[in-house]
């Protein structure tokens, strides 16, 4: 063999090598790309049912006769008003927050009016919300584990160009 056809052989084999690696990192970026959607899915979906769930927990107090300050009318018609249907990362922890605040809000209606809270029923109903709460943590945990992979493989040293060109960015976590 002569000495260009070394380096031409050399040549190919490194390029064959860098495009099996880049095949490898898109296949690895497209899939953690379908588990965030998948985990996003199931994050909106817990927030739709904390959401229900606090609103006929509101409904259940306002036919008992508690009554309510404007601002905690204005929380709950906020809660009230929520769109969960097309959930995107960066409205998670606005919603999030909403959320806690309105059940901060209920359960100080609660302490407040204890009469209200007696019986079996809002027992139930509290262990249903902590067990809603929990769930939503978990499905946020999930969501930012598969986060920090598909990260890394959209940083990729030498391979991060094509991810880019073909329009996946890195993402910030949700909370």
């Amino acid at each position: 063999m002569q000495p260009w056809q070394i380096v031409l052989l050399i040549v190919g084999i490194i390029l064959l090598v860098y495009t099996a690696i880049e095949v490898y990192v898109i296949w690895s970026v497209v899939g953690f790309s379908n588990k965030l959607k998948r985990r996003l899915l199931a994050v909106s979906i817990i927030l739709n049912e904390r959401r229900d769930f606090l609103l006929s927990e509101i409904d259940g107090f306002r036919a008992a006769g508690v009554p309510f300050r404007d601002s905690d009318e204005l929380v709950f018609r906020q809660v009230r008003e929520l769109q969960l249907s097309k959930l995107k990362p960066e409205d998670v922890h606005y919603i999030s927050q909403l959320l806690n605040d309105a059940d901060s809000r209920f359960n100080y209606l609660a302490t407040k009016n204890a009469w209200a809270t007696k019986g079996e029923e809002f027992q139930t109903l509290s262990l249903v919300s902590k067990d809603l709460e929990v769930n939503y943590r978990q499905a946020v945990v999930g969501y930012n584990t598969d986060l920090l992979g598909y990260n890394y493989w959209v940083k990729i040293p030498l391979c991060h160009w094509i991810p880019w060109l073909l329009g996946f960015r890195a993402r910030e976590r949700i909370g």
